[in-house]
């Protein structure tokens, strides 16, 4: 073996070396951190059918989602007050809904199972309705869902 064997043997030798050291260290840069998603809102769901609708105005008062409710509203009140709405009750349900529809209005007469601090209870309201240009089912006023 002559001398140049021995300096490729050492230079081997001092990178497998620093390949351990390097591989084999606990102190590591910081990791990527994988990008937080962010929540798209439902998609809100408008409907040519009164029932569906009230399924979904429901559904929007249940989840507190305040941009879903107010697109189900013909006139749209201030996100305050849909707030101020969802801090009445804890959770609904829909038990039951009967339509009454005469040409583009509509009058719902809805039962509803509402959770609220002091226990649960079975309610019925009546909400209104009025189909727009765009032929879709919207709720004239805010609802008493709680």
């Amino acid at each position: 073996m002559g001398r140049g064997s021995r300096v490729v043997g050492r230079g081997c030798i001092a990178v497998t070396a620093l390949l351990f050291v390097a591989c084999g260290s606990t102190a590591h840069a910081p990791a990527a951190t994988a990008p937080v998603p962010t929540p798209s809102p439902t998609p809100v769901l408008l409907s040519s059918d009164v029932g569906v609708t009230i399924e979904n105005v429901v559904l929007a008062c249940r989840e507190k989602d305040a941009p879903r409710l107010s697109a189900l509203l013909a006139t749209p009140p201030p996100e305050s007050e849909i707030e101020a709405l969802f801090a009445l009750g804890r959770d609904v349900v829909l038990k039951g809904q009967t339509p009454s529809v005469t040409g583009d209005e509509a009058s719902v007469a809805v039962e509803l199972e509402v959770q609220r601090a002091a226990g649960s209870e079975r309610v019925r309201r009546t909400w209104l309705m009025v189909r727009g240009a765009d032929g879709f089912w919207r709720l004239t006023a805010l609802p008493d869902c709680y």
